[in-house]
């Protein structure tokens, strides 16, 4: 499980970087407070939920749009996990 855990972490952290000029200058790691450092904010979320449907085929409800869960690259993830175990 750990190396599913790296993989979704790597996927994210590429994304971030990619989509978040402000990711790459602040030298984003898996423990990096995205939207306290103002990585993320409400729009850069729904890139994130975009991205996160599409990469890993699965759904997000509004529910789950809380600030929590898209903390860190490493509390992504975690969401991510969780949500495909419930799809199982």
């Amino acid at each position: 499980m750990e190396q599913v855990a790296d993989s979704i972490e790597q996927q994210l952290h590429t994304f971030l970087l990619a989509t978040f000029p402000l990711a790459r200058k602040a030298h984003t790691d898996r423990d990096t407070r995205l939207i306290e450092r103002g990585i993320l904010d409400s729009l850069g979320i729904v890139d994130v939920v975009g991205f996160i449907e599409t990469a890993f085929d699965i759904h997000i409800d509004d529910e789950d749009l809380v600030a929590e869960h898209f903390q860190t690259i490493a509390a992504i993830s975690h969401f991510v996990r969780d949500k495909q175990r419930q799809g199982r």
